[in-house]
C-alpha cells in the first residue's frame, strides 16, 4: 500500500466544513467515545467534525482501528495483495507498513493495555488467524480449524489479559464466540450465540463483564445482543436497512453508538441511551463500513474506505461544558435549555459547548416546549421587588415568565440565597444568581430559542 499522507489529525472545525479534496464526500459527525477512562454517563450531544484526510493505500473491505492510549491510534487494512497493512498516529501519521500474512477478510484489532495489540482475520482457508504486538510483532498463528468462520471477525477487550472474538459461523451463518483469558491460561471453545449474519459483526466492551454486539441480519436490519455477569440477553431487533457491516463503540457507561451504511449508501447513526433513540441520517457516500477509535474522553476518530479505495480519516470532538450536559432531546444549535425537574439551565453554543447553572423555578411552569426570548427589561419588576436582567420567553396567566436574577427588595437584599438555588422557590419565573443573570442577559438576545424540558 502506498503512503499518501503524513498529515496529523486536523484542528476542529464546524459541522459541514468538508475538505474540498475529499473524494469520499462525507459530512459525517459522530458522538462516540471509548468508555475506558469515563466513570459517569454523558448524555449524547452533537459533535463538531474535523476535515477528512486521505491516509492513502488501497483497501479491500473495512478498515480496523484501535487506540491504546492518549495520542496513539493504530489503523489496519487488508491490501489488494491480501496482506495486512498497518500505520499508526503518534504526533503524526507514520505511513503504511506490511505485516504480511494471507488474509481472507478484513482485519479486526483490539488492545487490552498500552503497547499491546491483538489483530485477527479470517485466513484463506476460513480459519481464524492472529498475531499480536508486545515489544515487537509475533508470528502469525491459526486459532481454529479451516472452514470455521465465514466472515471477518471482530474483537474487543474488557480487561487486561482478556479478549473476546466474534464471527459468523461458516457452517450455519450464526454468531460464534470464543475468548482468551490469561487468568484461565488460554482460549475457550467456540460457542454459538444464535442470530444470522450478513458480513462481519461488531462488538464493544464498555466495562468488565459487559459486551455489546451488533450485526446485520439476513433481513438487512440491525440486531443487538448484550452480555453481562448474568449471561447473554436475547437478540433485539433495532431495525433500519443496512448495506454494510455495522460499527459500535461507547463513549460513556450506558451509552452505545452504532454507525451503519444505509441502502442509499449514506451513513446513519443510532444511539442507545436508556433505549434506542432512533435513526439519524449523517449523509455521505460510503464504500465500506466504518471503523472507530477513541484515545481520550470527548474524541472519536473515524476511518472508512473512500471512493478511490484509499483510507480516509476524520475525527470528532464532543461538546464540552462546566457540568452535566443538556438533557437529551433538548434541541440543537444555539439555545437556552431549562430543565424544570432538575432546576438547572444551560446556555448552549452553536458547536454544542455549554455553560450550566442551578436555578429556582416553579413546578411544571412553564409547560415543556419550545419558546423564544421575546422581552428584555433591566430591571424588571414585580410589586415591590426588582428583577435584575429580566429575559422573558413565555406568558403566564397574569404576567410574563422569564429568567432573572434573584429578586431584590427595596433595600437591595435578595429574597433567597444562592445556596437555595436548585430548589423550587419561584412563583413562575426562573431565578438565577446575579452573575448568571448577567450571562443570560448577554446570551439571550431577542429571538434566542428557549427549550423547556420536564
Amino acid at each position: 500500500m502506498q503512503r499518501r499522507s503524513s498529515a496529523r489529525p486536523r484542528q476542529r472545525n464546524r459541522l459541514g466544513e468538508v475538505a474540498p479534496r475529499l473524494t469520499l464526500m462525507f459530512a459525517l459527525f459522530l458522538g462516540a467515545l471509548s468508555a475506558a477512562a469515563l466513570t459517569a454517563p454523558i448524555s449524547p450531544a452533537g459533535a463538531s467534525s474535523g476535515p477528512w484526510e486521505s491516509l492513502g493505500g488501497k483497501l479491500v473491505g473495512e478498515p480496523a482501528a484501535v487506540a491504546w492510549g492518549p495520542g496513539r491510534i493504530d489503523a489496519f487494512a487488508r491490501g489488494l495483495d491480501n496482506r495486512l497493512y498497518h500505520q499508526f498516529y503518534e504526533n503524526g501519521w507514520r505511513g503504511w507498513e506490511s505485516l504480511g500474512g494471507k488474509l481472507g477478510s478484513a482485519p479486526a484489532v483490539t488492545s487490552w493495555a498500552p503497547g499491546r495489540l491483538d489483530v485477527f482475520a479470517r485466513g484463506t482457508a476460513g480459519e481464524l488467524v492472529h498475531r499480536f504486538f508486545e515489544n515487537g510483532w509475533s508470528a502469525w498463528e491459526s486459532l481454529s480449524a479451516p472452514g470455521t468462520i465465514g466472515s471477518s471477525p471482530t474483537a474487543t477487550s474488557w480487561a487486561p489479559g482478556r479478549v473476546d472474538v466474534f464471527a459468523a459461523s461458516a457452517i450455519d451463518g450464526r454468531l460464534i464466540h470464543r475468548f482468551f483469558s490469561a487468568r484461565l491460561g488460554g482460549w475457550s471453545a467456540w460457542d454459538s450465540l444464535g442470530g444470522r449474519l450478513v458480513g462481519a459483526p461488531a462488538a464493544t466492551a464498555v466495562a468488565p463483564d459487559r459486551i455489546d454486539v451488533v450485526i446485520r441480519g439476513t433481513d438487512n436490519a440491525l440486531h443487538h445482543k448484550s452480555y453481562t455477569s448474568f449471561g447473554w440477553a436475547p437478540w433485539v431487533t433495532v431495525g433500519g436497512t443496512l448495506a454494510a457491516p455495522p460499527a459500535i463503540t461507547s463513549y460513556s457507561p450506558g451509552v452505545l453508538e452504532v454507525l451503519v451504511v444505509g441502502s442509499d449508501h449514506a451513513v446513519y447513526r443510532q444511539t442507545n441511551f436508556g433505549g434506542w433513540l432512533g435513526w439519524q441520517r449523517l449523509g455521505g457516500v460510503a464504500t465500506s463500513g466504518p471503523a472507530v477509535a477513541s484515545w481520550q474522553a470527548g474524541r472519536v476518530d473515524v476511518f472508512v474506505r473512500g471512493t478511490d479505495g484509499a483510507l480516509w480519516h476524520t475525527w470528532d470532538a464532543l461538546p464540552n461544558g462546566n457540568g452535566p450536559a443538556p438533557p437529551w432531546n433538548s434541541g440543537f444549535g444555539r439555545r437556552i435549555v431549562y430543565c424544570n425537574s432538575c432546576q438547572r439551565a444551560w446556555h448552549v453554543s452553536d458547536n454544542g459547548d455549554w455553560y450550566t447553572f442551578l436555578v429556582s423555578g416553579k413546578v411544571g411552569v412553564p409547560s415543556p416546549g419550545s419558546y423564544r426570548v421575546v422581552r428584555r427589561i433591566n430591571p424588571g419588576g414585580s410589586g415591590n421587588l426588582r428583577l435584575p436582567y429580566f429575559v422573558g420567553f413565555a406568558f403566564g396567566t397574569t404576567t410574563d415568565i422569564g429568567f432573572h436574577g434573584i429578586p431584590l427588595r427595596s433595600d437591595g437584599s435578595p429574597i433567597q440565597s444562592d445556596a437555595e438555588l436548585g430548589q423550587f422557590r419561584s412563583h413562575g419565573c426562573v431565578r438565577e444568581n446575579q452573575a448568571d443573570a448577567v450571562r443570560t442577559w448577554d446570551f439571550g438576545t431577542l429571538g434566542t430559542p428557549v427549550i423547556v424540558t420536564p
